[in-house]
């Protein structure tokens, strides 16, 4: 195989890897137009964000309470033991316990509210992600040919990554150093067929001495017009 054709099989290959990556990206546009499903991803995320909030609430009340409880019986066990004989102290000892009492009376009626906040909270919570869920299964029911074609060029353009290494392996590293300083200027076609004496890139018939060179196949021949890398 003569390098110029090995060359336009890497062409090939990258040309295959482009046109399906380019629709993959216009795929991802299309698929990204998705009001409905991120306005319903909006309200879950809020939803969410509450019910944590509302679930932490609850969970401080629960460790105040737990901290006045064990406080509460702390002292009380030290007011009942016998041994503080001081009547100021076990008068102010009495004196805390009350307030604990009056303290642990208002941490449960938070600890209620709180409570109902917390379960109205999961119950929106719950709706929202439902909601969600059904939306979003909708959604992807109606884009599913989308979904499909782009897992199919997905592994099309895994495949081909794949088959141009192979194609590269053929190809001299100076010929493919010329090919890869060609390929920006020439919009990723670095090389062109010949029909006949006429290049099919710029359309321009290419003089006897280039097709006798071209035919030989020994060595890389430019279109006198374009400068792409000719084959036949």
């Amino acid at each position: 195989m003569s390098q110029a054709r090995a060359l336009y099989r890497v062409q090939e290959f990258e040309l295959a890897v482009i046109e399906r990556t380019k629709r993959i990206k216009e795929i991802k546009t299309l698929l990204e137009d998705n009001d409905i499903v991120q306005e319903a991803q909006q309200d879950f995320d809020l939803t969410q964000a509450s019910l944590e909030d509302a679930s932490k609430a609850f969970k401080d009340i629960e460790l105040q309470i737990e901290a006045v409880v064990t406080k509460q019986k702390a002292t009380e066990s030290r007011l009942y033991s016998g041994n503080v004989k001081n009547p100021k102290e076990l008068q102010d000892m009495q004196n805390e316990v009350e307030s604990l009492n009056r303290r642990r009376e208002t941490l449960d009626d938070k600890l209620l509210e709180a409570m109902v906040a917390r379960d109205d909270a999961q119950a929106t919570f719950d709706e929202a992600q439902a909601t969600l869920q059904e939306i979003t299964t909708d959604w992807e029911a109606e884009h599913q040919d989308l979904l499909d074609e782009k897992q199919t060029l997905t592994v099309e353009a895994e495949k081909l990554m794949q088959d141009r290494k192979a194609a590269v392996k053929v190809v001299e590293p100076s010929a493919m150093k010329i090919y890869n300083s060609l390929r920006t200027s020439k919009a990723n076609r670095p090389v062109a067929q010949v029909e006949g004496k006429t290049c099919t890139a710029c359309g321009i018939e290419q003089n006897n001495t280039i097709i006798g060179v071209l035919n030989q196949g020994n060595s890389l021949v430019y279109c006198q017009n374009c400068g792409r890398i000719l084959v036949r």
